[in-house]
C-alpha cells in the first residue's frame, strides 16, 4: 500500500536486510529511557495500527496503549488479553496463522475499509479507557477501604 510507513520496534534493519525501504527500524526502545520513550509514544500516537505477529510474545502493554490511544491491534489472541478486553476481533484483527500473507492480508483489511478501521479504533479506546493510573489507583484505593 503506498504512502505507508511501518515502524519496527525490537528489531534492526541488520535484522532484515531485505526489508523494504518504507520500514523503519528503531531497535529496542527503552521506555526507562526518556528519548527512546518519547520516540515510542510518538509513533505509537500517530500508528493506524498495532501489529505483533509474534505468536510467543504478547506485547501486553504495548496493546493496552494502542488500545487506550484508539489504535486497532493485529495480534494472536492471548489469554491475558482476551481475559483483560474480550475477543480481539471487536478491537482489531485476530491473527489465526504465522503465514505472511495471511498477516498482510488482516493488516489490509483494515486499512483499506476506513469505517471498519474507526470501528474497531472507538471500540479499542472503549474496552482499555480504564486502563490509566488514576483509575488503576481508584480500584485500589476502593479495594483497600473494603477491607
Amino acid at each position: 500500500m503506498p504512502g505507508i510507513t511501518v515502524n519496527v520496534i525490537g528489531m534492526r534493519r541488520r535484522d532484515l536486510p531485505g526489508a523494504p525501504a518504507n520500514m523503519v527500524f528503531h531497535g529496542y526502545l527503552d521506555k526507562g529511557v526518556p528519548k527512546e520513550y518519547r520516540t515510542y509514544l510518538d509513533i505509537i500516537q500517530r500508528s493506524r495500527l498495532f501489529v505483533n505477529p509474534n505468536p510467543k510474545w504478547a506485547a501486553f502493554s504495548a496493546s493496552s496503549e494502542a488500545l487506550y490511544l484508539y489504535t486497532p491491534v493485529v495480534i494472536f489472541p492471548y489469554a491475558e488479553f482476551e481475559r483483560t478486553f474480550g475477543d480481539v476481533d471487536p478491537v482489531g484483527h485476530a491473527l489465526r496463522s504465522e503465514d505472511s500473507r495471511s498477516i498482510a492480508e488482516g493488516i489490509a483489511a483494515l486499512l483499506r475499509d476506513r469505517k471498519l478501521w474507526r470501528e474497531k479504533a472507538l471500540a479499542a479506546h472503549e474496552v482499555a479507557n480504564d486502563m490509566t493510573w488514576e483509575s488503576y489507583v481508584q480500584r485500589w484505593l476502593k479495594d483497600v477501604e473494603a477491607l
